[in-house]
């Protein structure tokens, strides 16, 4: 069941592609910034790894790497989706933020629960990402769950590209 949406009439939905690009730099971002905390627990982890057996050293390293990334993400979407910009610097870029039902700033715990939702995107083989182009409001899996919609920050809308049938 869909809830009545209070957005303003001339709101402009930022589509599949757009979304895409600011995903694909977002990502560079986040991997850049995650790499740094990464290889210091890493040295870290190796330095004291020296006192126990190798097998014990590459699950405490993997683990913490691991939870360095997912904490990078979460606190970068989270964070940026929830900030006054509505929006990180992906979509800054290409003038599109994250907004409630009434087109306000999200709070940082539905940016988290956002970022989770994700994963429902992910594991239903990337059919929740591609809802966005096909979807009214353009919205992908996890904007449904979360409650929130992506629309152009500056009222202006990339031209859309038709196919004659």
């Amino acid at each position: 069941m869909e809830h009545e949406i209070f957005l303003k009439d001339d709101v402009k939905f930022s589509g599949f592609w757009m979304r895409f690009l600011a995903s694909l730099f977002d990502s560079i971002i986040v991997s850049i910034v995650s790499f740094i905390p990464a290889i210091i627990i890493g040295f870290i982890v190796g330095v004291f790894g020296a006192f126990v057996d190798n097998e014990t050293v590459s699950i405490i390293l993997g683990g913490f790497i691991y939870l360095t990334i997912v904490a990078a993400n979460l606190c970068y979407y989270a964070g940026f989706h929830a900030s006054k910009f509505q929006a990180t610097p992906g979509k800054m870029l290409l003038s599109i933020k994250v907004v409630d039902i009434h087109g306000n700033r999200i709070s940082f715990w539905r940016g988290v629960g956002r970022f989770f939702a994700i994963l429902l995107s992910t594991f239903t083989l990337y059919i929740g990402f591609i809802m966005a182009g096909v979807h009214p409001q353009k919205r992908s899996l996890h904007d449904i769950v979360a409650g929130t919609y992506v629309i152009n920050s500056n009222g202006i809308v990339a031209k859309e590209t038709t196919y004659a049938e």
